[in-house]
């Protein structure tokens, strides 16, 4: 790729803030967790009934910050302003550390149609197949968002592997099409789809849930405060991501499981050229919102690759 970083960055803003946003992703909806290692129970200040909490002893705390809490905001109709505002109010109280991730849930029925039907479990199989092979594709890019080699090989979130690709390719025969299939793998994945077997729910309501990130912006001190910005590059991202699979749900025998690059900055460089013709969102028409959004992924990239490189 010859296009250096600020020609790809103008090229990319442009053409996504000129395109028409489409209207199937502004009826998305689902769930932002964000861990916190020093928080208490935040619902009172909040006063909202969007958001909960919920203690989580899997998050690594230190003497004086004795609270393990991950805050939970539902969002309908692609509300991504509303997690934003959340996620800054949320910031002037609370720390992360290096346990403590982002993890977004969106509604599965909300991206492939009513569950109860089966030519919408099909679709469901097939975009499986396709948020595994996007995810292997892009990993330099979600782990390098973090800024820091924090996330990658953590019990908590882990590499798709080839076995994992090649059983969901297998489900999303026709043959083989079932709910179950859809369900099958490990939570503890960049995409954790056991979730849709989740009886606890209704099933319309259970989601694909999506790990990548810390909820700091991964600088190395042991507490650094949630950052709105990061969440919401984590947001872009992630709906840039679920464009690109639902694009490839016809596409199959094009499904490739490999990365792109090694390096997170060249894997956002591709990102920039082959990913996302018009913007997901109206929040992300903004020109300006968009540049600083990618200087701030293109920032924590390099940071990540530079650790790497010592």
């Amino acid at each position: 790729m010859r296009k250096d970083f600020e020609t790809l960055k103008r090229d990319y803003a442009e053409r996504i803030v000129s395109g028409k946003t489409l209207p199937r992703f502004q009826r998305l909806h689902g769930a932002v967790e964000i861990e916190s290692a020093s928080a208490k129970d935040t619902r009172a200040f909040f006063n909202d009934t969007r958001v909960t909490t919920d203690y989580d002893p899997s998050i690594r705390t230190a003497s004086g910050f004795p609270h393990r809490v991950e805050l939970i905001t539902t969002f309908e109709n692609a509300d991504v302003e509303h997690v934003i505002d959340v996620a800054n109010r949320f910031a002037t109280f609370s720390t992360a550390n290096d346990r403590s991730g982002i993890h977004v849930h969106m509604n599965a029925s909300a991206l492939v149609g009513n569950l109860n039907r089966a030519s919408s479990v099909a679709r469901l199989a097939r975009l499986k197949a396709c948020l595994i092979s996007c995810a292997k594709r892009w990993e330099n890019l979600l782990f390098g968002m973090n800024g820091a080699r924090i996330r990658e090989n953590n019990s908590h979130v882990d590499y798709m592997n080839r076995a994992e690709f090649d059983q969901a390719m297998t489900n999303a025969e026709p043959y083989n099409v079932t709910l179950r299939g859809c369900a099958r793998g490990h939570k503890y994945k960049l995409v954790n789809f056991t979730n849709l077997y989740n009886e606890d729910y209704a099933l319309n309501d259970r989601t694909i849930e999506f790990r990548a990130w810390s909820a700091s912006k991964g600088f190395r001190e042991d507490f650094a405060p949630t950052s709105a910005l990061h969440v919401e590059s984590a947001l872009f991202v992630l709906f840039n991501m679920l464009s690109t699979a639902l694009s490839e749900t016809n596409k199959l025998s094009a499904l490739r499981f490999t990365p792109k690059h090694n390096r997170a900055e060249d894997s956002f460089k591709w990102f920039l050229h082959h990913c996302a013709k018009r913007s997901q969102l109206p929040i992300w028409s903004d020109y300006d919102r968009v540049k600083t959004l990618i200087d701030y992924i293109f920032n924590q990239c390099k940071r990540y690759d530079d650790e790497l490189n010592r």
